[in-house]
């Protein structure tokens, strides 16, 4: 078993910057893993709450963040692991926040699509989360859910800019979210990764890649193509005794 790691409670950011303005008190979190959380509750509101000149679109840079801030369903947790390779706790610790995410209400309705669990690594190389991401992404895909890399070297491009880069944050960390129909952008290159999103949305899938195909917003290349005109046309179905991948 892996235990060389800490992991503060998550708690929501609305909280923590109601802490730093003194109106409550985070008495399970110590001062200083309340400044690495403070320091990601002023970056998500001035940065993923606002619009940037190089999103290459009208809008805030994530459009559900101040609304999920506003009902308190961004929470955060900060993580420190003791190896020198820190991947297989990283990897523990993002195993064990998936199984609370996928227990924390809201589990239903428009709201679960709000919910949203943050793990910082403020010790840690951003190319570890990186690491760590991909080993996970398909794992996390099968459960429906998302988990996505932020830390300040990250190179993935805009959807709507290929010269923005929208996942830069002062502290390394994963995001985890339940996946949504417009994930498609971020699950197109991959067969196994399309299946799910097939399995999970049915026919608004189908209609959403047909429009996709139609306008995209971002570089489609000839097999990515390929492989979304396959969907259309049912050249691969999904299949329907996919287990879910529980490791």
């Amino acid at each position: 078993m892996v235990d060389n790691f800490s992991l503060t409670p998550f708690v929501a950011l609305r909280e923590v910057l109601q802490a730093l303005r003194g109106t409550i008190e985070l008495t399970e979190v110590d001062t200083s893993d309340l400044g690495v959380l403070g320091e990601v509750a002023r970056w998500t509101v001035d940065y993923l709450c606002r619009t940037h000149e190089d999103l290459g679109r009208s809008g805030d840079v994530c459009p559900y963040t101040e609304v999920a801030m506003r009902e308190g369903l961004l929470f955060s947790a900060v993580c420190h692991v003791f190896d020198a390779d820190p991947r297989p706790a990283m990897t523990a610790v993002m195993m064990q926040t998936m199984k609370d995410f996928e227990s924390r209400p809201p589990r239903i309705g428009n709201k679960a699509g709000l919910k949203a669990m943050l793990v910082l690594f403020p010790s840690l190389e951003g190319e570890w989360v990186d690491d760590v991401q991909q080993e996970l992404s398909l794992v996390f895909v099968r459960r429906g859910l998302m988990i996505g890399e932020f830390h300040a070297e990250c190179e993935k491009a805009g959807l709507h800019n290929r010269d923005f880069r929208p996942l830069r944050s002062p502290i390394p960390l994963l995001a985890v979210r339940n996946m949504m129909l417009t994930d498609l952008a971020f699950l197109k290159d991959s067969d196994d990764k399309l299946k799910c999103y097939l399995k999970r949305f049915g026919d608004a899938a189908l209609n959403a890649i047909g429009g996709y195909l139609r306008a995209p917003h971002d570089v489609v290349t000839p097999d990515v193509a390929n492989r979304l005109e396959a969907a259309v046309y049912g050249v691969f179905a999904p299949d329907d005794d996919d287990e879910p991948d529980t490791k």
